[in-house]
């Protein structure tokens, strides 16, 4: 996902919707769907990971996630990680109408 402006020290709503059909791995425990929040600095330097949303496995109806962060200081990027994660996951997964507002 794109990179959107922020201000440190500001409060930011991130919301969106997730659904998943047959998530597996039958190799690995540590594997699923996760939404997280990435803050960078002026510099593009990742300064912070946060998760909205992780290890979510199997069959699940669309779910809406929503989570409130404080951006950390020096911030002034922030972007969306929607993904699957784990070497050998299966399964298929949607996301939609995701967003970061202050």
């Amino acid at each position: 996902t794109p990179q959107v402006g922020v201000s440190a020290g500001k409060r930011y709503i991130v919301s969106g919707w997730i659904k998943t059909q047959s998530m597996a791995n039958k190799y690995f425990g540590a594997y699923g769907v996760e939404a997280r929040i990435q803050w960078y600095s002026s510099l593009g330097v990742l300064l912070k990971t946060e998760n909205i949303a992780s290890g979510l496995k199997g069959t699940t109806a669309w779910t809406r996630y929503e989570k409130s962060f404080i951006a950390p200081a020096n911030a002034v990027k922030a972007r969306l990680q929607l993904q699957t994660t784990g070497i050998f996951t299966t399964g298929t997964a949607w996301f939609d109408t995701w967003g970061i507002v202050p």
